[in-house]
């Protein structure tokens, strides 16, 4: 299930492994929300690792809990 959406919450991790990715500890329901942003954004995700952020883009969710589990941000 696909929505777009805005999520808030805290820049955790910052990884490369299988795509340029950022996990986003949720504020409203506190759980992990994998985060995929373009190659190129690196120097960004650093300025922003363990801040508080809102991050918007297309979001999918787990078909049975309904809670966001990964957020593709737009360009």
């Amino acid at each position: 299930m696909k929505s777009y959406g805005a999520i808030e919450g805290r820049v955790q991790t910052i990884t490369n492994r299988g795509g340029l990715r950022f996990d986003l500890c949720d504020t409203l329901h506190n759980n992990a929300v994998a985060c995929y942003v373009e190659e190129g954004k690196e120097a960004l995700l650093r300025e922003i690792w363990g801040k508080s952020v809102v991050v918007e883009g297309e979001i999918s969710r787990d078909r049975c809990s309904g809670l966001r589990i990964f957020l593709l941000l737009g360009g």
